[in-house]
């Protein structure tokens, strides 16, 4: 597939229910200024207090299975020196997004004689060198945490949507390697997320950061990582108050060009074994390629939940060695190219691996009710900071990063 097939100049220049964001002129009087976290009340606690005694008593009555780490910030990359000390200490203080007031958590390991403590971390980051090289440690306080999974997100190199990032591609690239060798591929959610489109101001020309997208997916297939997640940048109006600040225009796609880039993007994945999922959008679950824009003469999807039933079948026939021979022709086989639904935050994952380690334990499988309405997420702990702000500087973000600085690349 040509590269240029992928870029949205070739969306005809966008209209057709999509378009430049634009605020009006109130919410762009209203503030420049980033999105403030909740300020301290009168508890009058800092980031990274000691956790008094009493506070310590309070959250060993509940201490979490799941903490996520952090969906707020990137902890890994920019903030892992402050939280180690939390994990060595078993407690922290984590503000309320809502409420201002800071809760005590319990970081204290997972013990399987009493079934309490924390057992799992969700990850969250673009960056994982600085984690990996502290999880080499023979001592480190990340090894007593027995379950990782990781949420990755790996984007094309741009500067200009990304101009704090200091990893390039192809050594993210190396990071994903090297954790799908130590903790196995299904421990990684890949995040391709979001995919934007935007021009800089004053110029006409539309871009996307779609270029590397064939890379990605090539890579992570030939680690046996089956699925990719994305979506599709939403104008929230933090992130394109951002933008503009950076002379840089948000170009929002209708669903029907959503579907356009999908046509391009399912079967390019599905070449190499890679199904895409989408984050918080039920509306393109299950949307298929186009016909014409499938890259095989037929292609089928592997289904998660096991072998379709004449395979099935087949298998039960003959040996045991058959079944696994099956399977393995069958997860081998190429992929229907159609958009899956994802959880980054997935406890089912999180009891495979366990097992994997052989402990028997079940996590909660409830729907995260503090997260977006078609979030799929389960529950956990979110121990991540606003205050703490992201040295990325993603011009996209809507949380709270840190601002472009002048002279930057996405900075004018």
């Amino acid at each position: 597939m040509d590269i240029e097939d992928l870029h949205l100049a070739c969306l005809a220049q966008i209209p057709e229910g999509g378009g430049p964001c634009r605020l009006e002129l109130e919410d762009l009087v209203e503030s420049k200024k980033q999105v403030r976290a909740p300020q301290a009340r009168e508890d009058g606690l800092k980031l990274f207090a000691r956790v008094t005694e009493s506070d310590r008593a309070r959250a060993l009555q509940r201490p979490p299975l799941i903490l996520s780490c952090s969906r707020r910030t990137d902890v890994p990359w920019a903030f892992l020196r402050q939280y180690l000390k939390a994990f060595r200490e078993g407690f922290m203080y984590v503000r309320s997004p809502v409420t201002g007031q800071m809760d005590p958590v319990c970081l204290v390991p997972y013990d399987e004689l009493t079934g309490k403590g924390v057992l799992c971390i969700s990850w969250w980051s673009k960056n994982y060198s600085k984690w990996i090289e502290e999880f080499k440690r023979e001592d480190s306080i990340l090894r007593s945490y027995k379950v990782h999974m990781f949420n990755f997100t790996v984007n094309s190199d741009d500067l200009v949507l990304e101009p704090g990032l200091t990893a390039r591609l192809p050594e993210r690239l190396q990071q994903v390697t090297w954790l799908a060798k130590r903790f196995g591929p299904h421990a990684l959610n890949i995040r391709f997320d979001p995919i934007v489109h935007y021009r800089r101001v004053p110029e006409l020309g539309i871009h996307d950061n779609l270029q590397d997208f064939e890379q990605i997916v090539c890579h992570i297939g030939g680690l046996g990582i089956r699925h990719i997640t994305f979506s599709f940048c939403k104008a929230y109006k933090q992130s394109v108050r951002n933008m503009l600040s950076a002379n840089v225009e948000l170009v929002a796609l209708s669903e029907a060009q959503q579907r356009q880039v999908l046509d391009r993007l399912l079967p390019l994945a599905a070449r190499h074994g890679v199904e895409l999922r989408c984050c918080c959008d039920t509306g393109l679950v299950g949307y298929r390629a186009q016909a014409a824009q499938a890259t095989a003469p037929e292609v089928r999807k592997v289904r998660r939940w096991g072998l379709k039933k004449e395979k099935k079948e087949e298998g039960e026939k003959g040996e045991k060695g058959d079944k696994e021979k099956v399977a393995r022709q069958l997860l081998a086989a190429p992929l229907i190219p159609e958009v899956g639904e994802s959880r980054c935050l997935d406890a089912r994952l999180a009891d495979r691996l366990a097992r994997d380690l052989g402990l028997k334990v079940t996590f909660p499988h409830q729907k995260d009710r503090g997260q977006r309405e078609q979030c799929n997420c389960t529950g956990s702990r979110e121990i991540g900071q606003y205050e703490l702000q992201c040295p990325h500087s993603c011009l996209y973000c809507y949380a709270n990063p840190k601002p472009v600085q002048p002279g930057a690349p996405g900075g004018g």
